[in-house]
């Protein structure tokens, strides 16, 4: 398994252990699939294997690889005028951010040679996914390094 992929599959893992505040199941894709909306009354999260960027961390050798995990939240929502229920869903995936920021030092559990070194939320406020469909949408991009002695 590549080391991307790894990285990927053990973001699940953790997130599937997490006790957070909504139900959900988390899984890893390779490819985009299309979901109705039926499949989408329960909050669904998929992981997909990003980019990884390599640079030289300083004149002794060493180099950072960073790896991409990219984490799509969605959720049909019952009423889109219902602020309660859009709270929820954003305070659900500020506790996804919480859970991976606190994979630093010991690294990310399940692959502890990397550990988490950003993330950049995105929720997308699509005219036809949420005023039409009602579908929240958000996207965690998130970085995790694994430093490396060159030879």
């Amino acid at each position: 398994m590549s080391v991307a992929t790894a990285i990927t599959q053990a973001a699940v893992d953790v997130l599937n252990a997490a006790d957070l505040s909504l139900d959900f199941d988390a899984e890893r894709k390779h490819k985009v699939e299309d979901k109705t909306l039926e499949d989408l009354k329960v909050v669904r999260v998929e992981a997909y294997p990003g980019g990884w960027l390599s640079e030289l961390s300083d004149r002794g050798g060493a180099t950072f690889d960073r790896y991409q995990v990219v984490l799509g939240v969605q959720k049909k929502m019952a009423d889109v005028t219902d602020k309660t229920e859009f709270d929820a869903l954003m305070d659900f995936v500020e506790e996804v951010h919480d859970l991976f920021r606190a994979q630093t030092g010991d690294g990310l559990t399940g692959y502890t040679d990397a550990s988490w070194a950003s993330t950049e939320v995105t929720v997308h406020y699509s005219e036809e996914d949420l005023r039409e469909k009602g579908v929240f949408s958000a996207v965690l991009t998130m970085t995790f390094e694994i430093g490396r002695e060159v030879d």
